[in-house]
């Protein structure tokens, strides 16, 4: 008679979904640094069909859990699993998760570590405030940016309003690489990254919260007429027009259909690295805040509305 063999069955044989089990196992082994250029081998290191395995591969492409080496052939990891491991990340309370880690690369390096994450066109990380910040390269430039009249061309700068005005100068300074144009003593910084004399300000006030957006017009006419254009469309400016002191830019600004403040601006200061010494500005000095002194200071409604929503911060749970 014949020796009968018993096999087990564990819950996991059970209920698992060997398809599914198989995909997992090869973005498993495409992780590890395999490229399965090589089918034959590939089959053979997984024990899948080669059938079942070219399915697998083409799948996986599809959904964009993979996708083509261009270099070496093969397949490397999709950015759709990096995207869902992004949203995994945000589903948790990612800080708490982190902070251990952050500690011990801190003390092994020497030098202050900040959570980021990547998201395909840059990275998120966290200011001092909590806040969510994003660093992104090679943005596209509109073709017509240059030709239409009387438009912005580009973001000139952004004033966030800090409760510590020394910790994010720091921040922005040490970890960015970002340095001092001009300041207002424990009031404002102004702080730049290239030779525009600044594309960040920082405003000691009650709340972290965006003060205001900036858009740079290519020349005076161009800012002039864009003022007008605004006035046609029954959207008068709140402050302005007028020439700052501190970056000697012309200034007008609006508050949006969303109440966020919006500036117009042009003519920033071009700063010169060798021969620049950061300046302490008068607060309080009307003049400074506008030379022309057609607008002269920004009024207590106008301070409010700057002042703007208190930023919620990073998120600790839920999506991003």
């Amino acid at each position: 008679m014949g020796e009968t063999v018993e096999t087990v069955l564990t819950e996991r044989d059970l209920i698992s979904v060997p398809p599914v089990t198989r995909a997992i196992r090869v973005l498993q082994h495409i992780a590890a640094g395999n490229n399965c250029a090589n089918i034959i081998q590939t089959s053979k290191a997984l024990n899948i069909n080669r059938t079942t395995l070219h399915r697998l591969l083409f799948t996986l492409e599809q959904e964009r859990l993979i996708e083509v080496a261009s270099d070496a052939g093969g397949y490397i990891l999709g950015t759709e699993l990096i995207n869902l491991a992004a949203r995994s990340l945000f589903s948790r309370d990612i800080v708490q998760v982190a902070q251990p880690i952050l500690k011990r690369l801190a003390a092994d390096l020497g030098l202050a570590a900040h959570l980021g994450v990547v998201d395909g066109q840059g990275f998120f990380l966290r200011d001092p405030q909590n806040r969510r910040l994003r660093i992104v390269a090679d943005v596209a430039v509109n073709a017509d940016a240059s030709t239409t009249f009387a438009r912005p061309t580009k973001v000139s700068h952004v004033v966030l309003n800090t409760t510590d005005l020394k910790t994010s100068e720091a921040f922005f300074r040490d970890q960015l690489g970002f340095r001092l144009s001009d300041y207002y003593v424990e009031r404002m910084s102004f702080m730049r990254c290239s030779h525009d004399h600044h594309s960040i300000g920082l405003m000691q006030n009650l709340h972290a919260s965006a003060n205001h957006v900036a858009f740079e017009m290519p020349d005076m006419d161009s800012y002039m007429r864009g003022i007008g254009r605004m006035k046609q469309q029954g959207h008068v400016p709140s402050w302005g027009p007028g020439r700052h002191g501190p970056g000697n830019n012309p200034f007008a600004y609006f508050v949006s259909p969303s109440g966020f403040v919006i500036e117009y601006t042009c003519e920033l200061e071009q700063i010169d690295e060798a021969n620049h010494v950061a300046k302490e500005w008068p607060w309080g000095d009307a003049e400074a805040g506008d030379r022309w002194m057609t607008a002269g200071p920004a009024t207590p409604a106008m301070r409010t509305i700057m002042l703007g929503c208190p930023d919620p911060g990073f998120p600790k749970t839920g999506a991003a």
